[in-house]
């Protein structure tokens, strides 16, 4: 069984990482509720992409399993809406 809690904390790590880029602003906030994608969020496609491929990157790392999460970005039922739904959707993947 995949630990969601680690998950979450890589979901923030990766969070931490591309705040450091953004205005003050428009930095994420560290929540589930946290809208990724659409309306609430502050990230631009750019952020977003940064996000993923970061996220990814710790991923790997850490489960040794290679995901693409950009992957899901065509799909507008997809797992960005929060932090909630991406970490349930990583875990489901890594299950």
């Amino acid at each position: 069984m995949v630990d969601k809690a680690r998950i979450e904390a890589l979901v923030y790590e990766t969070i931490d990482d591309v705040n450091e880029a953004l205005e003050p602003s428009h930095r994420l906030e560290k929540s589930l509720s946290t809208p990724l994608l659409g309306p609430g969020s502050t990230l631009d496609s750019l952020g977003l992409v940064s996000l993923l491929v970061g996220l990814e990157q710790r991923l790997d790392q850490t489960f040794h399993r290679a995901l693409n999460l950009a992957e899901e970005l065509a799909n507008p039922q997809g797992p960005f809406q929060d932090v909630s739904t991406l970490v349930a959707h990583i875990a489901s993947r890594l299950s």
